[in-house]
């Protein structure tokens, strides 16, 4: 738990999200993410006269898939951004709750007065996860450690890997694909295809309704990018959607392309600042940060890890479920959100009111901080007061978020 009014949401803003192989198939994520640092550099250079080079403390982002990128991508972006380079950066990885628990940490250090100000989120270029040489593993009989072939002479030993699929969309505990893991979940809890194709025909439905909602685009910064909206977003077709094969299980499977959530490239990022430097400043302030709940269980659970995270700051805020206005709860696969729904009675029309994962896309490291961000503006524009954000990961595990707007 924060202290009250301790820290506060400056600003947010996101690329649009690039699909797999799309616009952005070429960018680094780094450089992504340095494009949304500028913009708020400069915004804060010239709304309040602070020195461009050194009006962001810290740098803290979220990044999954690191092979390939280099030394510490968040430093790499903070350079690139033009920021000083006695800007400290830490780069962070949750999983999927990558960009949400950067904000978290980012939230800790202010509170702490390590920093007046931090930019906090993800980065994630899933088009550019590069394909790597696996060595042969090795194996033991007893106490003898034996090699399970020669890399020398055993060439087609070797495998070759995507490093995406590795590294972020692969269950390292039961070694298997994560939408795996989703089958087993949805079977135990009965959530049925027709079930998540329902949930994920409205995500799509909300996605591409927002589109004509300048509340929702006032996230997203796209300047000189060859985009200037999320790929994803389209028109829903529902009988199409409800003709696709499933992905993991082929005769009883429930989890298809259309109600999963989708490889994209993107960054989201969010500025924070104590709230006494905010009023020093003169700052007009989003939001501001109740608490954080991190969740942990077996990793098979991890779809129904968000509901216990949400539960669990609740309790810390001391506050009933009915007290919270509007709920954003990341879209891995429909079942996480029809899960959490069920099980808290949360009407549909609370959560994620403009799409989400399935719909817009799912950027490992950035989509923490994306789905906290289309939070704090939709509270705004619909003139909510609380809201929570909350997204599963990868090993059993989950972060929430409450934040509060202000009248």
């Amino acid at each position: 738990m924060l202290a009250n009014n301790s820290v506060c949401i400056i600003d947010g803003k996101r690329t649009p999200f690039g699909k797999f192989y799309g616009a952005f198939r070429d960018i680094p994520a780094p450089m992504l993410a340095a494009y949304i640092l500028r913009t708020f550099s400069e915004q804060l250079a010239e709304e309040y006269g602070i020195n461009r080079e050194h009006n962001i403390h810290q740098v803290i982002l979220g990044n999954v898939i690191q092979a390939g990128i280099g030394q510490n991508p968040a430093r790499q972006a903070a350079l690139a951004a033009g920021l000083s380079v006695g800007t400290s950066a830490l780069t962070v990885n949750k999983v999927c709750s990558s960009g949400l628990l950067s904000v978290k940490l980012a939230a800790q250090a202010i509170a702490c007065d390590d920093a007046d100000i931090i930019a906090a989120g993800g980065m994630e270029n899933m088009s550019l996860a590069p394909y790597f040489i696996k060595r042969p593993q090795k194996k033991v009989y007893g106490d003898v450690l034996f090699s399970s072939a020669n890399t020398y002479f055993d060439f087609g030993a070797e495998e070759i890997v995507r490093d995406g699929l590795s590294d972020g969309l692969h269950d390292a505990y039961g070694n298997g694909a994560m939408g795996r893991i989703g089958e087993l979940c949805a079977k135990v809890s009965r959530i049925s295809r027709e079930a998540q194709d329902a949930y994920a025909y409205e995500s799509y439905l909300r996605a591409f309704h927002a589109i004509d909602d300048p509340a929702f685009y006032e996230q997203i910064e796209s300047g000189d990018m060859p985009i200037v909206r999320d790929e994803e977003i389209h028109e829903p077709d529902l009988q199409r959607m409800q003709s696709l094969s499933p992905v993991f299980e082929s005769s009883r499977g429930t989890i298809t392309a259309a109600n999963a959530s989708k490889l994209s490239d993107g960054a989201a990022i969010l500025l924070l600042a104590s709230s006494a430097f905010a009023e020093w400043i003169g700052m007009r302030t989003l939001a501001r940060i109740s608490a954080f709940a991190e969740y942990s269980d077996e990793p098979k659970l991890f779809p129904t890890a968000p509901t216990y995270a949400i539960k669990k700051v609740l309790q810390q805020a001391n506050l009933p479920v009915t007290a919270i206005d509007l709920f954003e709860i990341n879209e891995a696969f429909a079942l996480v959100p029809i899960y959490a729904m069920r099980e808290l009675s949360i009407p549909h029309d609370k959560v994620n009111i403009w799409g989400g994962a399935i719909s817009v896309g799912h950027p490992l490291g950035a989509s923490g901080a994306r789905i906290l961000m289309n939070l704090v503006y939709a509270l705004r524009a619909k003139g909510k007061k609380r809201g929570i954000a909350a997204l599963c990961n990868g090993g059993g595990e989950a972060v929430a978020v409450l934040v509060e707007v202000d009248d």
